[in-house]
C-alpha cells in the first residue's frame, strides 16, 4: 500500500526537498559595472541571503575573474527603500562602491549612502562610512558624476503623517563638501533613472505624477547644467506625446550614447520600444525596424516596481545591445552605429540572437550592463535559475557560481515549461501562460498514468502588473517533482504582452485575472493535460489576492495556499505606500469615497458570499502592505463558515518571506495542505 500511496500525483518521493528550495532562495538583486585602465571590465552585485535574514551582502568579480564577498558585515545590508521596492542601492566607480543601507534584521530604518574605497585593483582598502546623515530619507537609483565628484540618486524624503516627496539630487564626496545635496529635479510626485550625459552638461530623469504607474505617463526630463553643476534650465521631451492615440506614453531608462545621444524606452506604439531623440529637429526616432514581423511583439521595457531597471546600453563602438522579451521569453538585439537621418528614413538594422548558459537556452535576461568590449547581465534559464554572467558571442559565461551549481550531481528530472495560450471567452481574446507537466525521477511511469491525469497549481505572480518566465523555480520543482502539475499564468493585465495587454486589468481588477485562471484550467482539461476535479492555487501579494479569489467566488479548487494575500481592498487602499496609493484607483476605476457600485466590497475575498474552499494563510507579524489583522478578519470569517482555514505567522517577516527557515516551513505546510484535499 505504501508503493501505490507513493505513486499517486501528489505523493511521489522527490528529491527537491523544501531545505533545498530554500537554500536556493538567494536573489541577485542588483548589478553595477565599471571599466577602466587599472581594473579592467570589473563588476560588482548585491545577493539577498535567506540564511542571513534577508541581508543582501555585495560580491564582486575583478578583471583578473576573482570572485570575492566585498561587502557581508553585521549591521550593512544594500537595499534601497525609495518606493518601499527599492532598486539601484548599488554603484561600483573607478575607486569605490557606493550602497545605501538597510538591515532588515533590525527596525533601524538606515538608508543612508555608504563609501566602501577600493583600490585600483578592486580591493577594499579601508571601511565603509557614510557620507549621508541619518535622516528621514530613502536613497536610490545611484549613479556617478565623474565631472563634479557626486553621487546622482533619487531622494525620497518623509514628511509628517506617511507622507513624502521626492526629487533628483547630487551629494558630493570631495572632502570639503561631502554629503552637501545640490537639487536637480523636483516639482513632481515621483522620479527614477536620472542619467548624465557624457560630458555632465544635461541630465535626463523620468517623472510622473499620480495617479500614474510609471507604466502609465511618464515625462523624459531633459535638465542642463551651468559649470557648477547646478540645474540651469529643464524641458520635456515628449511634452507633445502626451495623449497619443493609445492615450499616453510610458518612458523609461533615458540613456546617453557615446556621442550624447539621448536614447529611452517607450511605449507609444504599444510596445516598450527603444528611441532615440534628435534635438536639431525635435523630433523622436525609432531605433528598431518599424516592418520586421522579428521586432512585432518584442518589448525592451519592464514595469519599473523597482528603480535601476537597465535593458539597453552602447559599447566603445556605440553598438547598441538591449534585451527584448517576445511571448515571455528574453532575446539579445544589436544595432551598429546609425545616423539619425537613416532611423528617420526608417533604415535600422537591428538583430536578434538566443543566448545559452551551460548549453541551454537562457530565456530570461535582465540588469544589462554593457562594456567598451563586454557585456554583463543576470540571466536564468529552464535549468538555470539566475546568476550573473558574461556575454561572448552567444554564449554566457557564468561569473560565480550559485548554490543550485551544486545540484549538478543531484539526478533531478527538471520539469521544462510549455508556453500556451488560451482563449478567455471575452471576444476572441487570448491569455498566457507556462504550463509544467509533472516530473519523476526514479518511479514507474506505468503505475503513475494508472493513477490518471495529475492535479494542477494555478501559480499567480504578483503586481498586479509583473510576470513570469520561463526560469528556474525550485518551488515550482517541488510540487512537480511530487506529481503536480502547474500553471504559471500570465493573466491580463501581466507586462511582456503590450501596452494594451498591460492595461487591460484597469477598472476589471478580480475579474478578468480571475476569468483568465478559470480559463487556463478549462483550457488543460480539453487537452487532456490535468485533472479538473483537483485544482489547487498558490500566490503572493496580488497573487495571494487572486488565490483567494478563486478559492471564495469560484468552485473550482480544492484548496489554496495565500501569501500576504489581500483579503480586504478597503483595507488595503487605507493601508498602501505612496507609491501605489493611486493604483488601485486605476485597477478598480474608483476610491472607496466614490465607490458608488460597491467595487471594493463587491471584488474583496472577506466579503464572499458562501467561501467554502479550504484555504492556508502566511502571514509576516511586521507585514504593513497586508497587516495580521486583515489576515485575522478573514481566516475568523471561514472559521465561522465552518472552512478549513490555517494561519502561519512568522514573527518580524514582512510582506513576503525572506528567511530561510521560514520558507522552509511555509513550503512545507503548503504541500501538507494541498495533499490533505487530493
Amino acid at each position: 500500500m505504501v508503493a501505490e500511496h507513493n505513486q499517486m500525483h501528489g505523493f511521489w518521493s522527490s528529491p527537491v526537498s523544501a531545505a533545498m528550495v530554500a537554500e536556493q532562495g538567494k536573489r541577485i538583486r542588483e548589478l553595477s559595472c565599471v571599466e577602466h585602465a587599472d581594473a579592467g571590465f570589473s563588476l560588482a552585485w548585491v545577493e539577498a541571503r535567506p540564511e542571513l535574514q534577508g541581508r543582501c551582502i555585495i560580491m564582486r568579480r575583478n578583471a583578473a575573474g576573482e570572485v570575492q564577498e566585498l561587502l557581508n558585515e553585521e549591521g550593512l545590508s544594500a537595499r534601497s527603500l525609495v518606493n518601499s521596492y527599492g532598486g539601484g542601492a548599488l554603484l561600483l566607480t573607478p575607486d569605490a562602491v557606493f550602497f545605501v543601507n538597510h538591515e532588515p534584521s533590525t527596525s533601524n530604518q538606515d538608508q543612508r549612502i555608504f563609501r566602501l574605497p577600493i583600490d585600483h585593483r578592486q580591493n577594499v582598502c579601508g571601511p565603509a562610512e557614510p557620507i549621508t546623515k541619518i535622516d528621514a530619507c530613502s536613497y536610490g537609483n545611484l549613479s556617478f558624476d565623474p565631472r563634479h565628484q557626486r553621487v546622482v540618486c533619487v531622494r525620497e524624503q518623509y514628511l509628517a503623517e506617511g507622507e513624502s516627496e521626492q526629487a533628483v539630487v547630487a551629494i558630493h564626496l570631495s572632502e570639503s563638501r561631502q554629503g552637501q545635496v545640490d537639487i536637480l529635479a523636483e516639482g513632481y510626485d515621483f522620479f527614477s533613472a536620472p542619467e548624465l550625459d557624457p560630458d555632465s552638461c544635461q541630465l535626463a530623469c523620468v517623472a510622473w505624477n499620480q495617479p500614474n504607474m510609471p507604466w502609465d505617463n511618464t515625462e523624459l526630463l531633459l535638465v542642463t547644467l551651468n559649470e557648477q553643476g547646478h540645474a540651469d534650465s529643464r524641458r520635456v521631451i515628449n511634452e507633445s506625446f502626451k495623449e497619443p492615440a493609445n492615450h499616453g506614453e510610458s518612458i523609461q531608462q533615458p540613456r546617453w550614447d557615446r556621442r550624447g545621444r539621448l536614447h529611452f524606452v517607450s511605449d507609444r506604439d504599444n510596445w516598450w520600444k527603444i528611441y532615440r531623440y534628435d534635438p536639431l529637429n525635435n523630433e523622436i526616432l525609432r531605433c528598431f525596424p518599424a516592418d520586421s514581423i522579428a521586432f512585432e511583439r518584442a518589448e525592451f521595457g519592464l514595469p519599473p516596481w523597482e528603480l535601476g531597471v537597465s535593458t539597453f546600453g552602447f559599447s566603445a563602438t556605440n553598438t547598441l545591445f538591449g534585451l527584448c522579451v517576445i511571448d515571455g521569453r528574453w532575446q539579445l538585439a544589436s544595432l551598429e552605429d546609425v545616423p539619425s537621418a537613416d532611423l528617420k528614413n526608417g533604415k535600422s538594422g537591428m538583430q536578434l540572437q538566443r543566448l545559452r548558459l551551460n548549453n541551454t537556452e537562457a530565456d530570461v535576461l535582465s540588469h544589462l550592463h554593457v562594456g567598451d568590449s563586454e557585456l554583463a547581465l543576470i540571466a536564468a534559464g529552464v535549468g538555470e535559475s539566475a546568476r550573473v554572467a558574461l556575454v561572448r558571442e552567444t554564449q554566457l559565461i557564468e561569473v560565480a557560481d550559485t548554490p543550485d551549481s551544486q545540484l549538478s550531481d543531484t539526478k533531478i528530472d527538471v520539469s521544462e515549461p510549455l508556453s500556451i495560450r488560451f482563449p478567455t471567452g471575452d471576444s476572441g481574446k487570448e491569455s498566457f501562460a507556462f504550463f509544467y507537466p509533472p516530473t519523476a525521477t526514479s518511479l514507474d511511469h506505468e503505475g503513475i498514468r494508472a493513477n490518471g491525469l495529475p492535479p494542477l497549481i494555478i501559480k499567480t505572480h504578483g503586481g498586479p502588473t509583473s510576470a513570469s518566465y520561463p526560469q528556474l523555480d525550485w518551488s515550482i520543482q517541488f510540487f512537480t517533482s511530487r506529481g503536480f502539475a502547474v500553471a504559471d499564468v500570465n493573466y491580463r493585465g501581466s507586462t511582456g504582452y503590450g501596452r494594451d495587454y498591460r492595461h487591460a486589468l484597469y477598472g476589471e481588477w478580480g475579474v478578468y485575472d480571475l476569468a483568465d485562471c478559470v480559463a487556463c484550467i478549462d483550457y488543460l482539461s480539453e487537452q487532456g493535460q490535468i485533472n479538473p476535479e483537483r485544482v489547487f492555487a498558490r500566490g503572493q501579494s496580488a497573487g495571494g489576492y487572486l488565490t483567494l479569489m478563486l478559492a471564495c467566488y469560484t468552485d473550482r479548487l480544492r484548496a489554496g495556499a495565500s501569501t500576504a494575500g489581500i483579503s480586504d481592498l478597503s483595507l488595503l487602499h487605507a493601508h498602501t505606500h505612496r507609491f501605489e496609493k493611486e493604483y488601485m484607483h486605476k485597477l478598480l476605476n474608483c476610491t472607496p469615497a466614490d465607490d458608488e457600485r460597491d467595487v471594493y466590497r463587491q471584488r474583496s475575498p472577506l466579503y464572499a458570499k458562501a467561501p467554502s474552499t479550504p484555504l492556508l494563510f502566511v502571514q509576516g507579524s511586521a507585514d504593513k502592505v497586508v497587516p495580521p489583522d486583515q489576515t485575522d478578519a478573514i481566516l475568523c470569517r471561514l472559521k465561522d463558515e465552518g472552512v478549513d482555514a490555517e494561519l502561519l505567522l512568522f514573527e518580524g517577516e514582512q510582506h513576503g518571506l525572506r528567511r530561510s527557515e521560514n520558507i522552509e516551513q511555509a513550503l512545507l505546510a503548503e504541500l501538507t495542505f494541498f495533499q490533505r484535499y487530493l
